[in-house]
């Protein structure tokens, strides 16, 4: 429907039955025919959502709640805090493709529930058993949804049109629909619509627009009795069976309809909810400033509505109200807002009482049928079951959260709960909260990364004035297979993907999320763990309201056995920004140490500071003393901690990424677009590897594939550490952007995101990316001109990154270490935020940690989901179309013009008598050069090299002489 068409009075549709149940295909690419595939990438599950971004909703028997999860309904126990089932699952044919925006039970059979979301239907589902009973198709995004109180064959449905990225261009229309007849009837066109209610008598609609508070008062309901329809109910349910209901189409002046009279009324400030009182004859509306108001204009003949009504005013909340509801005896009112405190109104006596202990903006109150406790869900994607008597929490549930989710670019420029909704209802995930506001993107970006976003954690160069970014966000712990990631600010969450379900959070930082306005947030920028789970390293930052650094702290965790979680070890303040990590790989050959227990290797962390140094840490052993706390060691015994072993710098340099090898022999930091060898016993630079573009992050293959990836902005090149030379790259076309990339060391895999940047809003595109760059768009200049900016630019990239969030698709491809050829590409209709490898079967797989063992990629979206992929083989015999990925885009650069170590060029020289020797002498000859090093002779071009790849003296003399004096190798072989 476009923005300003009216919806006709009554109109017809069709009710689809529920479509029967079937296995859905893995979705690849179309660039890829499926019989050139050789894997395919299975969407195995998904996990995770956003599960507070509306008030919860209890069952009849107040002993279950539900909540929306994304484009799911998840069931939970409220006495044992448990997932019981999820409705609607994202990976089945038959759920929702887009949010959720409302829920509500059946009046006819309390164990049915309705769904509305915003891809346009309405759903029936039976919540025992997860089944679809039938489905009603508008074709409009629908925001809000409620079932008429005394006539449960009608809703009230207001579907919501963007006329322009501004919540001021959103335009709702309230619509009646029959549920039985399957018409709908247009009652009303307003504004934005930020909240709705329906009185309990059904007598009173209540709408509020921003600034405008609508009133609707029935007129007639004589003809508002029930269409007749081919299939009547069953047993209590309505329409069990969906698949011989037939759609009965009405005239205009027939069917259920309802007349209303509309009154308006104008508050000061932007409402952001509204209730209808359950008893008395009045309605009450929150707004941005944390008022609460009870108007008195329900009740009234229709036309007779008073101009200046009374208006109670209840003000404690000192910012914007979320949420608020009644109870169903009327006498208490519950409300939360930006502050966290949920506060209960007695109404009577205007008396409150507080719960000030939930650490998180409230955005949504449910209460339950017997009104003995509340359900309040938290803008940390938690909700809280309260115990109305005693008002302490008695249940959690915490979903997947991640300070790394923010707002999509078309997120509405408003503040608290009404911005939330707006993003919401129209299928984008929430906006951020930081500082006590929320704020889009933009504006996060802004205040937590001080100007330039890189491309989540991979688009870090380690130069510029703002090299700080998005970190890689997920992170698998080895010990159990769980994900961890920041998920509150200052705090490491662990989420189990394979039972969907929060496990702990570690705080890191403590810090009050509602502490006020552009306060310093703390921030988890680095996480990493060692092979064996022991150790654990963490490095966060708190910039001042002015986004100065003022340097950040590395902290290193020891997991006790005893207490089953991670403790702090060592501390050190005042470092750098770090803006690489690594441990060294726990099977390496170099055994030993001072710090390391009995049979264990001795752990080593290398890190990367703007200061242009890299440092590699060990663990040394320290004498317990009297001040000792922990309870797993005694007096007079030692303990592990961490100190500094040794530091290293390249020229002028900043170094950006590090990375170890697989037996910890050799350590790779990258500098720029220099790929830098060093060993790390001696901190000896051993060799250097040049990239096309400046690196982000290195990381070495297994052992047995003597291979090392180098990811780019726009590049992926793979380095052969037998020759030193580029094996092969891969790059990312023209008009498209590298979101994130991963690599699996145990299946030589490497698993790359970009996304197609012409489907993205080319004005705004072009303005971000000529803004980042510093180059003014004049008026004739196209946006294809405007993304010819360098995407090597951090500043470019990050405004390109930011500006993808909206509506682009991405397109992940999986890649093998010693090929570009592509294993499979599939494409997510979802901006992913960042991915990883996770062994396949949890903590309970054997052999996790074994090179060429089974993994599963897990990405994470902008929506609060986690997905998981599984690679299958393809058919036997099938081979990827390489034509068909050039089509797509991506350049390939294979067989790169060979160099050496020093970049001698091999010399073209006459032929000698050696040479015309017979085979055997010139085997000898052979044998002898590769006893000199192994490097062929030839003329020496060392000058011609650039200056930080010549090599020592020691290095090149033999190449040298040899070059110069000609070799004579006698009749036994012996040098003349």
């Amino acid at each position: 429907m476009a923005t300003g068409e009216l919806i006709p009075a009554p109109t017809a549709f069709a009710a689809s039955p529920a479509p029967t149940p079937t296995s859905s295909p893995a979705t690849t690419s179309d660039a890829l025919p499926q019989q050139q595939q050789q894997q395919h990438l299975t969407l195995s599950r998904v996990v995770g959502g956003q599960l507070s971004a509306h008030p919860p909703l209890f069952t009849a028997d107040s002993a279950h709640f539900l909540c929306i999860a994304s484009s799911s309904i998840k069931l939970y126990s409220v006495r044992t805090n448990q997932q019981i089932r999820v409705i609607s699952p994202p990976d089945h044919l038959q759920s929702h493709t887009a949010n959720i925006t409302a829920v509500a039970l059946s009046p006819r059979n309390p164990l049915q529930t309705y769904s509305a979301s915003v891809d346009g239907s309405i759903r029936l589902w039976d919540i025992n058993d997860g089944a679809l009973l039938k489905v009603w198709k508008l074709g409009t995004p629908i925001s809000h949804f409620r079932i008429h109180p005394k006539q449960p064959h009608l809703a009230f449905v207001v579907v919501t049109k963007s006329s322009g990225r501004a919540a001021e261009k959103l335009n709702s229309v309230l619509l009646l629909l029959d549920l039985s007849s399957n018409t709908i009837t247009r009652l009303l066109k307003a504004r934005y619509c930020s909240a709705f209610d329906v009185s309990q008598d059904a007598r009173s609609v209540v709408l509020a627009a921003r600034f405008k508070l609508h009133i609707g008062t029935i007129v007639d309901d004589a003809r508002s009795q029930p269409a007749a329809t081919a299939t009547a109910s069953t047993n209590g349910t309505e329409n069990n069976d969906a698949s011989v209901q037939q759609t009965v189409r009405t005239k205009p002046d027939e069917g259920a309809q309802l007349q209303f009279s509309w009154a308006q009324y104008m508050n000061d400030r932007k409402m952001t909810t509204v209730a209808a009182h359950p008893l008395d004859s009045v309605v009450a509306t929150g707004d941005e400033s944390g008022k609460i108001k009870v108007w008195s204009v329900l009740g009234f003949p229709p036309g007779q509505s008073p101009k200046d009504p009374v208006v109670r005013s209840f003000h404690w909340h000192a910012r914007g109200v979320n949420h608020f509801t009644f109870t169903q005896d009327g006498r208490h009112m519950i409300s939360g807002g930006d502050e966290g405190v949920l506060v209960i109104w007695h109404l009577e006596t205007g008396q409150k009482q507080f719960n000030s202990q939930l650490g998180s903006p409230i955005l949504g109150i449910g209460v339950s049928p017997d009104a003995t406790q509340f359900a309040v869900g938290l803008l940390d994607n938690a909700i809280r079951i309260i115990l109305a008597s005693t008002l302490a929490v008695q249940q959690s549930v915490v979903g997947l959260k991640s300070t790394a989710i923010s707002s999509a670019a078309a997120a509405v420029p408003q503040h608290g709960a009404s911005a939330l909704a707006a993003a919401t209802d129209a299928g984008s995930p929430a906006p951020s909260f930081v500082g006590g506001n929320y704020v889009s993107s933009s504006e996060e970006d802004e205040l937590r990364f001080g100007g330039a976003l890189g491309i989540d954690g991979l688009l870090q160069s380690g130069h510029g004035a703002h090299a700080g970014s998005l970190p890689s966000v997920l992170t698998v712990e080895p010990r159990t297979g769980y994900i961890a990631l920041e998920g509150s600010p200052g705090m490491v969450q662990f989420y189990d993907s394979y039972s969907d379900c929060h496990v702990t959070d570690l705080v890191v930082v403590p810090y009050n999320s509602v502490a006020g306005n552009r306060v310093a947030i703390p921030q988890v920028t680095r996480l990493a763990f060692d092979e064996s789970g022991r150790w654990m390293a963490t490095v966060d930052e708190r910039p001042n309201a002015q986004l100065v650094h003022r340097g950040c702290t590395l902290r290193l965790w020891e997991y006790s056995a005893m207490d089953g979680r991670y403790e702090l070890n060592s501390r050190v303040d005042a470092l750098p920004r770090i803006s690489g990590l690594s441990f060294r790989p726990s099977n390496s050959a170099q055994n030993g140490g001072s710090g390391s227990r009995r049979g264990e290797v001795a752990p080593m962390l290398a890190t990367t500071q703007d200061d242009g140094t890299f440092s590699v840490w060990e663990v040394v052993a320290v004498p317990v003393g009297a001040g000792a706390t922990r309870r797993d060691v005694r007096l007079g015994t030692t303990i592990d901690q961490w100190r500094c072993r040794s530091s290293g710098y390249f020229r002028a340099q900043n170094p950006c990424a590090v990375a170890w090898a697989a037996d910890g022999s050799l350590l790779a930091v990258a500098f720029g677009p220099l790929v830098t060898l060093w060993d790390p016993a001696t901190v000896a630079h051993v060799g250097t590897l040049v990239a096309p573009k400046p690196v982000a992050s290195v990381t070495f293959a297994s052992g047995n594939c003597p291979l090392l990836v180098a990811v780019a902005p726009g590049h992926v090149t793979v380095f052969d550490l037998l020759t030193l030379a580029i094996a092969w790259s891969w790059v990312v076309p023209k008009g498209h952007l590298l979101r994130c990339a991963a690599v699996c060391p145990r299946r030589d895999q490497i698993a790359i995101v970009t996304q197609d940047m012409t489907q993205v809003d080319t004005g705004s595109l072009a303005a971000a990316a000529a803004a980042a760059a510093s180059v003014p768009i004049t008026s004739g200049q196209t946006v294809s001109n405007a993304m010819d900016v360098d995407p090597a630019s951090d500043a470019a990239a990050a405004a390109a990154a930011d500006a993808a969030a909206e509506g682009a698709k991405s397109m992940l491809t999986l890649l093998s270490a010693t090929s570009p050829v592509p294993l499979s590409v599939r494409t997510v209709p979802e901006d992913i935020l960042s991915m990883a490898f996770i062994p396949s079967g949890g903590s309970n797989a054997a052999d996790a940690d074994a090179v060429g063992s089974a993994s599963q990629l897990v990405y994470l979206t902008r929506s609060n989901k986690l997905a998981v992929l599984s690679a299958t083989p393809a058919a036997k015999g099938t081979a990827v179309a390489t034509a068909a990925v050039t089509a797509a885009g991506p350049s390939i650069v294979t067989a790169v013009a060979p160099r050496t170590s020093i970049f001698i060029r091999k010399p073209v020289v006459a032929p000698t008598a050696a040479e015309n020797a017979p085979s055997k002498t010139t085997t000898q000859q052979d044998e002898l050069l590769r006893g000199r090093g192994g490097i062929e002779a030839g003329v020496p071009a060392v000058l011609e090299a650039p200056a930080h790849a010549i090599p020592s003296v020691e290095a090149v003399f033999d190449l040298l002489m040899s070059s110069m004096l000609d070799l004579r190798v006698g009749a036994t072989g012996a040098r003349a």
